[in-house]
C-alpha cells in the first residue's frame, strides 16, 4: 500500500450526514458498507462503477490502485458522446476524472434537463483533469464530448456529519453540525432557501447571510426564524483531504427546546473549561467538585465556563437561568477522550 494513500486513509476516515430536519431529533448515520447502487442511480451505465470515496484525495488513491472507469470505448482508439443523467438519493460531494483526446473535450453538468443551468463546466481538451462539485439530492444531467475515459466517485453525506435543529421559544433556529470524525474541523454557513443552490458551488462557496460558530468538529448556526435555507458544510481533515456538501433545510416543522441542556461541546478530563451551548444572554451554572461557577453565554449561545482541573469519571451539574428562570438543566460526565 503506497505512502499517499495510508496518508489519505489516515486523514480522511471521517463521517457527515445531510438530513431534513424535523422535530428537533438527531438522525445519524454509520458506515454501514452499503454499495454505491444505495446512493445513486444512472441513465445510462451501471452505478456499481461509482466509485464510493471519503474525499478528493481517496477518489484519486482509488483510481491509481486500479477502480474502472463508468464508461470507455470499446476500441481505446475511438472516442464517445455521452449524455446521461445521475440522480443522487441524498446530498454529497460528487468527483469526475476525465479524459480528452481533442481540444473540444468537455464534461459539463447541469441541474435542469433543459440544460441550461450549468453547474459545472470542464473543458479537457487534450489532457486528463480532475474536477470536484458538491451535490444535493435530486438529479443532475451530464454532457461528454470527445472524451476517452471518465470516473465518477461519490462522497454520501450520511457518512460524514450529523445535523441537528432546535427551535427556541423566541422563534430562532440553533443548527448544530457535528463532524463525525473529531479530528475534522466543520465550518457553515446558511443562505435564504429561495436563493438557488447552483449559486453556492464555486464562487460563492461559504458565502452566505448566517455564518457559523466553529467550535473544531461542531459548527453551530443561528437562523433568526424558521423557513426555508439553504446550508453549504465545508469538513476538513488538512489542507489536501475535505469534503463539501449543500442541503435544502426546512426548519418550520422544529418543535420548541426542550428542558434538558446539551451535552457541553468540551467536557475533557485535564483541561479547566467547560464549553457548550445555550440561549444566549442566558446564565449558565454548574456545580463541581464541592465548588460552583457561572457564566454569560455570548450572542451566539456560546459559553466557556472556567472550573478548577476536570477529572475523569466526575460528574458536573449545569443549569441554564433565562431571566431569572431555570430553563434547563442537565448532569454530565467528564471524558478522557472523544
Amino acid at each position: 500500500m503506497g505512502k499517499k494513500l495510508i496518508k489519505t486513509l489516515i486523514c480522511c476516515v471521517a463521517l457527515l450526514i445531510g438530513v431534513s430536519l424535523s422535530n428537533a431529533v438527531v438522525v445519524s448515520a454509520k458506515s454501514s458498507g452499503k454499495s454505491a447502487d444505495n446512493y445513486v442511480s444512472l441513465s445510462y451505465g451501471k452505478a456499481e462503477k461509482v466509485i464510493l470515496a471519503s474525499s478528493y484525495e481517496d477518489f484519486k488513491d482509488k483510481i491509481e490502485m486500479g477502480a474502472s472507469p463508468l464508461f470507455i470505448p470499446a476500441n481505446n482508439n475511438k472516442y464517445f458522446n455521452q449524455d446521461f443523467s445521475v440522480t443522487f438519493n441524498e446530498p454529497g460531494y460528487i468527483l469526475l476524472r476525465g479524459t480528452g483526446i481533442y481540444g473540444s473535450s468537455y464534461i459539463n453538468i447541469f441541474r435542469d434537463s433543459s440544460k441550461t443551468t450549468n453547474v459545472l463546466e470542464n473543458k479537457l481538451g487534450e489532457k486528463t483533469a480532475y474536477s470536484n462539485m458538491p451535490v444535493e439530492a435530486g438529479t443532475y444531467y451530464f454532457s461528454l464530448y470527445e472524451l476517452k475515459s471518465i470516473y465518477i466517485g461519490f462522497v454520501p453525506g450520511s457518512e460524514k456529519c450529523s445535523i441537528k435543529g432546535t427551535k427556541q421559544k423566541n422563534g430562532r433556529i440553533y443548527l448544530d453540525i457535528t463532524s463525525l470524525d473529531k479530528k475534522a474541523k466543520i465550518k457553515a454557513t446558511a443562505v435564504d432557501g429561495t436563493k438557488s443552490a447552483a449559486s453556492c458551488y464555486n464562487n460563492n462557496w461559504l458565502k452566505g447571510d448566517y455564518d457559523s460558530t466553529n467550535t473544531d468538529s461542531v459548527a453551530s448556526i443561528l437562523l433568526p426564524e424558521a423557513g426555508d435555507y439553504t446550508v453549504m458544510i465545508e469538513t476538513e481533515y488538512n489542507s489536501d483531504c475535505h469534503n463539501r456538501f449543500v442541503y435544502h433545510i426546512n426548519t418550520e416543522d422544529l418543535t420548541g427546546s426542550t428542558t434538558k441542556l446539551e451535552t457541553p461541546i468540551s467536557l475533557l478530563a485535564g483541561t479547566n473549561v467547560i464549553v457548550g451551548k445555550a440561549e444566549p444572554g442566558s446564565m449558565v451554572y454548574a456545580t463541581y467538585n464541592n465548588s460552583d461557577y457561572s457564566v454569560k453565554t455570548d450572542a451566539n449561545g456560546v459559553y466557556r465556563l472556567k472550573v478548577k482541573s476536570l477529572k475523569k469519571k466526575k460528574t458536573v451539574k449545569m443549569w441554564q437561568v433565562v431571566n431569572g428562570e431555570k430553563t434547563a438543566e442537565g448532569s454530565f460526565k467528564v471524558v478522557t477522550k472523544y
